[in-house]
């Protein structure tokens, strides 16, 4: 039997990546002298992220905020005021959504992410089809924070409401 070095993981045979533990007592690369099996982890970086969802069925006004609820979060780099409004603390973040709704009239879904008011182009969900059937836009985008009284935003962006049946947004620190 043989280890690599990564120290997650060992290899025999033709099946692997293996767990430690499967090397038991002839795990060579063990940085102890026990004979018992050694599970060595590297120390990862604490990611930073929030996790939001809705699933109340919401009538978004032209310009309007999806509104979401905190399910899940680690760390303290993202608050939200409760009306849609994200503040985050300096650093780059990747923000991905997904939202369900109604075609509205004219026959578009779309919503956007904005930071301070502007849409952040790279970050348009649109979907083109039947007035009244029901539909699945995504978006995302990487955005740069400069200070903390920067507000990011989930909107509509049409000119005519849209009604959004669940929406989901996460957050992640990636900088």
């Amino acid at each position: 039997m043989r280890c690599n070095f990564n120290l997650n993981q060992c290899n025999f045979s033709p099946s692997f990546p293996r767990p430690i533990f499967t090397c038991g007592r002839s795990f060579i690369c063990a940085l102890s002298n026990n004979s018992g099996n050694d599970v060595i982890n590297p120390v990862l970086p604490e990611i930073t992220f929030a996790l939001f969802t809705s699933t109340t069925i919401q009538t978004i006004s032209a310009g309007g905020n999806v509104v979401t609820n905190l399910i899940s979060t680690n760390g303290d780099d993202v608050v939200v005021d409760g009306g849609g409004n994200f503040m985050l603390q300096q650093g780059v973040y990747r923000i991905s959504y997904s939202a369900t709704g109604v075609i509205p009239a004219g026959g578009t879904l779309s919503l956007a992410l904005y930071q301070n008011g502007a849409v952040i182009p790279t970050s348009t969900g649109s979907v083109t089809g039947t007035p009244g059937n029901v539909a699945t836009v995504n978006g995302s985008a990487i955005i740069s924070i400069a200070s903390s009284d920067e507000i990011v935003r989930l909107s509509n962006n049409l000119a005519e409401s849209e009604i959004i049946n669940f929406a989901n947004i996460s957050i992640v620190r990636i900088g």
